[in-house]
């Protein structure tokens, strides 16, 4: 019960002593194990199923929403987004299935998964794709240019550095975009670069105490190399940021 007074809440504290500062309500029951928030020093941006808030950080007043039109961005849930020069990226798409919000109140050791969230405990992983990627900027809204995928990217594996967007879905595709244009740089696919797709192996639905949540992110980017591991991925590879082509593995799985 000590913490139920904060679910749903977005809260902000005094980094030096701990004072709350403001707190604002979320939507419930949207899944937010997901890169939807970004802190700046003015301004803080949070994105949910309906918007982009860019909220004043000193305050929790909200400055203003970004929504780009439907017919460019798919719907208006909010993937995953990222800040660069000034420029925001975003994955928008369709809306997701939302959880009951639950008091559980145990007290036991550990917990279990299908009473506290059962879209964690399904098939296959109900939350995270959509199919229009954007760049936007966050003062006049304006779209800069979209890229839409027929089969919806996969927000676990979405990053960027240095200007290159890496956006992948497990068995169908892993490109590269420009940040600054949208243009795809380099597309792989099985058809045409089927020794990465064996690297990759097959999507493994594994979720436990040993290989972390299923909506963990399990593609991240250095300036030469894009890695993979996680909870999907039977290994740890290595695939060149400039080509697409495998470095290494390791059989390390986790």
């Amino acid at each position: 019960t000590r913490e139920e007074h904060l679910l749903n809440s977005l809260v902000a504290f005094n980094g030096y002593n701990g004072t709350m500062l403001w707190r604002r309500r979320l939507t419930p029951g949207v899944m937010i194990h997901r890169n939807t928030m970004i802190a700046t020093p003015e301004v803080l941006y949070v994105a949910d199923d309906k918007s982009c808030k860019r909220i004043d950080t000193s305050t929790g007043r909200v400055i203003d929403e970004i929504i780009p039109p439907t017919d460019v961005a798919g719907g208006t849930f909010w993937k995953w987004m990222a800040l660069e020069d000034g420029v925001l990226y975003a994955l928008v798409g369709e809306q997701e299935q939302k959880d009951g919000v639950t008091r559980q109140r145990r007290e036991a050791h550990g917990w279990p998964w299908d009473p506290l969230s059962p879209g964690f405990n399904q098939a296959e992983n109900p939350w995270g794709f959509g199919h229009n990627l954007l760049a936007m900027d966050p003062e006049s809204k304006r779209v800069r240019w979209s890229h839409r995928e027929d089969e919806g990217v996969d927000s676990r594996a979405l990053c960027m550095k240095n200007g290159r967007i890496y956006i992948y879905r497990h068995g169908s595709y892993l490109a590269s975009l420009d940040a600054r244009s949208g243009r795809v740089v380099w597309r792989k696919t099985p058809e045409n670069a089927p020794e990465l797709f064996k690297a990759l192996g097959p999507d493994l639905p594994r979720q436990d105490w040993r290989t972390n949540w299923r909506t963990t992110a399990y593609v991240k980017c250095s300036d030469k190399a894009v890695y993979f591991a996680g909870p999907t991925i039977g290994k740890l590879l290595a695939v060149s940021a400039e080509d697409g082509r495998v470095l290494w593995e390791h059989p390390y799985d986790n």
